[in-house]
C-alpha cells in the first residue's frame, strides 16, 4: 500500500485568517458583456496561471473564484449564458466528461470523448477546465492526452458525484472507498500530462468520504501524491448527498495538512458566507456551484468585497432576464434569429417539453432569491408544455422575475438539490 497519510512526513499549516472586506453600499461589479453580443464572435481563451490565481487571497485580492462542474444543471448552455449575461468567475470547468470502464475500441473512445471538449466554448474567452470522471487509469489517461492536445488548462478527477448511476459504476465518489484506486487514477492523469508536455495541470475535486469521513485524510494524501496541483473539497459524504450543511471544518483540515492549495466547495451563498469559509478554512480559493444559480450576481458581489470597482449593475431585475434570455438561446440550440429552424429526430412536443424542463430546472434555484420568488415558483412548475409554448413560458418567466426580485442578493437560507425537482 502507498503510504498516503501517516508516513508522508509534511507539516502541518497553521489557518491565514483573512482580512475581512467591507461590502461597498453599491454592488461593484464590471459585466464583461451584455446579452447583444455576438455568441458566434471568436475569441482567444486567456492564459490562466493557476499558482498567481490560487495567490491571490495571501495578497490580499480578491480570492480565486471558480464555477464548478455540475452535472444535468451546469452544462454548455448554462455556462455560456451566464458568460455572456453576468459572468464574474476566472474559470469554469466542463460537466463530467464520462470515460466507461470497459470498452472494445479505446483509440476511438477517447477521440470521441475528447472531441466534447471546446477550450474557446466561453465567447468571452474566460478558461475553461475539463472534467473526467472514470475508474479505468488506462482510459483516464488516454482521454487525458487528447485532451491536453486540445488545448485543456486543467483537467479534474471527479471523485465526488453522489448519483447511485455513477457510484453503480465505480467512479465518481466511488472512487473515495479505495485511496489506492483514487491514487492510480489521477496519478495516470498526471503522468499522461506530462508525457503531452503540456502547460496543463491535473487536479482533483471530492466529497469528504462515501459513507463516514473515516477515509478522507488517506485521500486527500493521495491526491496530493498523484501529482493534483490543487484540490477542491466539497465537505459532504456521498451518503449526506446535499441534505446536511457542509463541514467546512474538513476543509481545515485539508488546508492544514495538505501542501498544495485547496479550493473551497459548498453552502457558499453569500459575500458572507464566502467570508466564513475563508475565516474558518484558510483555504486559497472559493468554487461555487448551485449558489450561482441562486444569485447569479454572486461572483460580482464578492469582487466588490473585496475593493472591486464602483461600476455597478442598472437593474438587477433587467440583468437576471438577460442571464435566462441567453438561457433560452442557448436551449433552442441556435440564435434567436435563426430559431425557425426545424429540429429534427424528434417530435415538436418532445423539444418544447425538453425545452421547458431545462428552463424549470434553472427557476428552481433563482425562484428561492426571496419569499415573494418562491410563491412564484410553483405555478411556473406546474406550467404544461402540452399547454405552454416555449416563448410563452419564457415570457411568463421572465414577468414573475421583473415583478419579484429584490435587489442585493440571496435573502432566504434555501438548499436545493439538483438530483430532484423537489424544495
Amino acid at each position: 500500500m502507498v503510504p498516503f497519510c501517516r508516513s508522508t512526513g509534511f507539516h502541518s499549516c497553521q489557518h491565514r485568517q483573512p482580512s475581512t472586506p467591507t461590502v461597498s453600499s453599491r454592488m461593484a461589479t464590471s459585466l464583461r458583456c451584455t446579452a447583444e453580443a455576438n455568441a458566434s464572435t471568436s475569441q482567444h481563451v486567456r492564459g490562466l496561471d493557476y499558482k498567481e490565481l490560487l495567490d491571490r487571497r495571501r495578497r490580499g485580492m480578491c480570492p480565486a473564484l471558480f464555477l464548478a462542474p455540475m452535472e444535468g444543471l451546469g452544462d454548455r448552455r448554462f455556462r455560456r449564458a451566464f458568460e455572456r449575461s453576468i459572468g464574474g468567475f476566472d474559470e469554469a470547468c466542463t460537466e463530467f466528461i464520462r470515460v466507461p470502464s470497459k470498452v472494445e475500441n479505446p483509440e476511438k473512445m477517447a477521440a470521441g470523448l475528447a472531441k466534447s471538449y471546446d477550450k474557446n466554448e466561453l465567447v468571452q474567452g474566460t478558461p475553461i477546465a475539463a472534467q473526467l470522471m472514470g475508474s479505468n487509469p488506462e482510459l483516464l489517461a488516454l482521454v487525458a492526452t487528447l485532451l491536453c492536445e486540445r488545448g485543456a488548462p486543467r483537467i479534474d478527477l471527479n471523485c465526488g458525484c453522489p448519483a447511485n448511476k455513477v457510484t453503480g459504476n465505480g467512479a465518481g465518489s466511488t472512487l473515495l472507498k479505495a485511496p489506492e484506486h483514487l491514487h492510480r487514477c489521477a496519478e495516470a492523469i498526471a503522468t499522461a500530462i506530462r508525457s503531452a508536455s503540456a502547460e496543463t495541470i491535473m487536479t482533483v475535486k471530492m466529497r469528504s468520504g462515501f459513507d463516514d469521513a473515516s477515509l478522507l485524510v488517506d485521500n486527500l494524501y493521495a491526491a496530493q501524491e498523484a501529482g493534483a496541483e490543487f484540490l477542491t473539497l466539497h465537505p459532504r459524504t456521498k451518503a449526506d448527498g446535499y441534505r446536511v450543511r457542509a463541514k467546512w471544518e474538513h476543509i481545515g483540515m485539508a488546508k492544514d495538512i495538505l501542501h498544495i492549495p485547496v479550493v473551497g466547495n459548498g453552502d457558499v451563498i453569500s459575500v458572507a458566507t464566502a467570508q466564513g469559509i475563508l475565516a474558518e478554512t484558510g483555504c486559497d480559493g472559493i468554487m461555487i456551484g448551485r449558489g450561482a444559480v441562486q444569485d447569479p450576481f454572486l461572483f460580482h458581489r464578492f469582487r466588490s468585497a473585496w475593493g472591486g470597482s464602483n461600476a455597478g449593475f442598472a437593474s438587477e431585475a433587467e440583468d437576471v432576464c438577460r442571464f435566462v434570455c441567453c438561457f433560452a438561446e442557448e436551449i433552442q440550440g441556435v440564435d434567436l434569429m435563426h430559431r425557425g429552424r426545424k429540429c429534427h429526430g424528434a417530435t415538436s412536443a418532445r423539444v418544447n417539453e425538453g425545452k421547458m424542463n431545462s428552463l424549470k430546472q434553472v427557476c428552481k434555484y433563482l425562484f428561492t432569491q426571496n419569499a415573494s420568488m418562491q410563491a412564484g415558483l410553483s405555478p411556473l412548475l406546474r406550467t404544461s408544455p402540452h399547454s405552454c409554448t416555449f416563448e410563452a413560458f419564457l415570457k411568463l418567466v421572465l414577468q414573475e422575475i421583473r415583478s419579484r426580485w429584490t435587489p442585493g442578493g440571496l435573502q432566504t437560507d434555501v438548499q436545493v438539490d439538483h438530483f430532484s425537482y423537489k424544495r
